[in-house]
């Protein structure tokens, strides 16, 4: 057991560098594949030691050693937290086909809320990757599932596009992207549509709960664009993680309202 969290954490704080890649380059469009790591400063190529999650950022004690510009604490903080979830993942479904599925769904979560909170923006290739990955393993693991994966991804996109167009109607405004009408579409696939409302639902509240709090901190009436997104995701994961815990939660409200 020990050396099986052993080889999971390790496994996860490499996964987790490169959604630090991930998340640097794809915004850029620059290649996740062709190009060796470099500083995000001055482009210096890093050294092999460099490159060992948190124990090469705690080495060169958070700078580049080039041009000693700080390198952001984001790096080691997103390693730190995928090998978290991977660990939290593995005591729950230990090496099993919901770890894998779970799992996967988070690491696109995490990619996606850190791009969208940074740069507003949920870029195509992150879903098309994701769809693509969940439909292979839809087909290795749940095959029955594919055609009832597919139906959901397309009525949460089609739910968060109305309301999108409604949004935008009674506000005259944007007030969500379009970008999440796609982010929609992979939520749907891996949780189904029932979940998909839940994690909808609580991803609002968190959204609504920022949007609030940030206005009384800066006490200005300016309505800043919220990264709407980031708060899906991250609520999206929540509810795919606790999915068993909530649907008894739900299920204890409605005979209580009964």
């Amino acid at each position: 057991m020990l050396g099986a969290i052993v080889i999971i954490t390790l496994l996860s704080l490499s996964i987790g560098s490169f959604l630090n890649v991930c998340i640097y380059r794809i915004p850029r469009n620059i290649s996740i594949v062709t190009l060796a790591s470099f500083c995000p400063h001055c482009r210096s190529v890093l050294h092999w030691y460099e490159l060992i999650p948190v124990v090469g950022f705690l080495l060169n004690e958070g700078k580049c050693r080039t041009c000693l510009e700080k390198i952001s604490v984001s790096y080691p903080l997103t390693e730190i937290l995928v090998a978290a979830l991977g660990v939290f993942l593995f005591f729950q479904y230990e090496l099993s086909s919901m770890f894998v599925w779970n799992f996967s769904f988070v690491l696109m979560a995490v990619t996606i809320a850190t791009i969208d909170w940074k740069y507003l923006i949920i870029p195509n290739k992150v879903i098309l990757i994701g769809l693509a990955i969940g439909s292979v393993l839809t087909l290795l693991l749940f095959p029955v599932r594919f055609s009832s994966n597919v139906l959901s991804s397309v009525m949460s996109s089609v739910i968060i596009l109305l309301i999108l167009f409604f949004g935008n109607w009674l506000f005259k405004k944007e007030t969500i992207g379009v970008g999440d009408v796609k982010l929609a579409g992979l939520i749907g696939f891996y949780l189904g549509l029932e979940d998909f409302l839940i994690a909808l639902w609580v991803g609002s509240l968190l959204a609504l709960s920022y949007g609030v709090l940030m206005k009384v901190l800066k006490k200005t009436s300016f309505d800043p664009k919220l990264a709407f997104g980031s708060f899906l995701a991250v609520s999206s994961s929540v509810v795919l993680i606790f999915s068993a815990t909530i649907h008894k939660w739900v299920e204890t409200w409605l005979i209580l309202l009964q």
